[in-house]
């Protein structure tokens, strides 16, 4: 059999002496050695009655089909092979890079009177949530003074003037931050991929009215600047 394995379908169909008229029929219906493996069996009878015919064309057709199988699984063994070594090549480097920066979101709440309580400020409002990309070793300060330069462009909202309003830097919790708390740490105590923070405003005018209640000294603003921020340094 290996001696026939150069010979074609219609040279080997003629070593079998299968007549010229079904030779002429594997002709016109484009049937090749791939067909004659997945040819049903009934179908296969029909265009080759003799049983060793059939079963010498089986073999045949296995026989040149496995070089080209044999071929295809190197080559998908060699491409696996490449990728494997191109990722092993590479994890060191990616392994050791740190990135420089993190992507933070934020929006902005305001202290609404009548309900007293901080209400998030829609986006159509001038509010929304926003993307900023901050140094990870930065401060949480650095992303209260980004807030207030988001959400008061050239120091104006449709709330109102920049200089109407005292800030302070809230977490996803809305819980007070302390400032000096650096941006990666916050990261990694919390276990998020991302973090949310929130510029809490309050108007000047609330402000020092509710400076008469009592309210503790740590909680008052403080200047820097031209603005008032509330909260420890």
């Amino acid at each position: 059999m290996d001696e026939l394995q150069n010979l074609d379908l219609e040279q080997f169909l003629r070593t079998r002496g299968v007549s010229e008229e079904i030779i002429s029929k594997f002709k016109s219906e484009n049937i090749d050695i791939v067909a004659v493996q997945v040819m049903h069996e009934d179908e296969f009878k029909e265009l080759i009655p003799k049983s060793g015919d059939r079963a010498a064309l089986k073999e045949f057709s296995r026989r040149k089909l496995a070089p080209r199988k044999q071929s295809l699984i190197e080559k998908l063994k060699d491409k696996i092979a490449k990728a494997n070594n191109t990722n092993l090549a590479q994890t060191p480097t990616l392994k050791h890079k740190r990135k420089a920066t993190r992507v933070v979101q934020v929006g902005w709440m305001n202290f609404n009177e009548q309900n007293k309580k901080f209400q998030q400020v829609r986006l159509n409002k001038g509010g929304g949530t926003r993307s900023i990309s901050v140094d990870r070793d930065c401060q949480v300060k650095m992303i209260l003074e980004k807030a207030i330069e988001i959400f008061f462009p050239n120091g104006i909202s449709p709330s109102g003037p920049v200089n109407s309003f005292e800030f302070k830097l809230l977490d996803f919790k809305q819980h007070e931050i302390d400032h000096n708390m650096r941006i990666q740490d916050m990261f990694e105590v919390t276990g998020l991929s991302k973090l949310r923070f929130y510029l809490a405003s309050t108007s000047s005018k609330i402000w020092c009215s509710s400076t008469n209640n009592n309210i503790p000294s740590s909680s008052l603003p403080i200047t820097v600047g031209k603005l008032k921020i509330q909260g420890s340094f």
